[in-house]
């Protein structure tokens, strides 16, 4: 439901610190005097580190990857993400600030038709969810004032990476279960003349030695 997606960003915003949502914050009688205040059942459910790395890299997605949200709403600084299951049946926006989180939906009660197939003041349905969620946003944010972003854990952000080791002069096998080994994927490539033993490893590219990302594709040619 939109209310557990802006649940779970307000997670993510606030450093990691899961909340329930409640829909009283306290009652009080006719003189003032509060009677009532709910339990605070917020605890800790991911990392700081991670839960500011993933803001940051919401915040990506506004500043850098929807023309539609704008990077701050009333001079604070927002991040939000994007959700489209197939053919556009439903359509999500969620994010905030540092002190707001909200979600938009747009889809159907019933059946699965295609948001994009119609348009509403310019915008495809599938897009509304833009408009809907930036006008709660306006309002909100001239109530609730939240702060900047922590930095992202650089160890997070970077990606690591590792030198292609030698494995020129093994079998296929050898060479592939290597570099497999080493956090790398492997494709065989054509067969390339050489001075190495026939069915033996001659090439692999990117080449030998050079420090590329693990998870990098590499290809090797007997």
């Amino acid at each position: 439901s939109p209310l557990s997606m802006a649940e779970a960003s307000a997670t993510i915003q606030s450093g990691g610190i899961h909340c329930p949502s409640r829909a009283i914050d306290s009652i009080s009688d006719r003189n003032g005097q509060v009677i009532y205040t709910p339990e605070d059942l917020c605890e800790r459910v991911i990392a700081k580190n991670i839960a500011d790395t993933t803001a940051y890299a919401m915040r990506q997605t506004v500043t850098g990857g929807l023309p539609y949200i704008p990077n701050s709403i009333n001079g604070q600084q927002t991040v939000g993400k994007t959700g489209t299951t197939n053919d556009y049946v439903d359509n999500w926006m969620l994010g905030g600030t540092k002190k707001i989180a909200t979600a938009s939906w747009v889809g159907n009660v019933v059946g699965k038709v295609s948001m994009n197939r119609f348009s509403h003041q310019g915008y495809r349905y599938d897009r509304v969810k833009y408009p809907i969620w930036i006008a709660a946003m306006n309002s909100l944010t001239k109530t609730y004032s939240g702060g900047k972003w922590a930095a992202p854990d650089s160890s997070l952000v970077a990606a690591a990476k590792d030198e292609i080791p030698e494995v020129r002069g093994l079998s296929v096998e050898e060479a592939t279960t290597l570099l497999e080994a080493a956090g790398f994927y492997v494709e065989v490539g054509k067969t390339i003349n050489s001075d190495y033993p026939g069915g033996t490893v001659a090439k692999v590219t990117p080449g030998v030695g050079e420090t590329v990302t693990r998870g990098t594709l590499l290809t090797i040619r007997a």
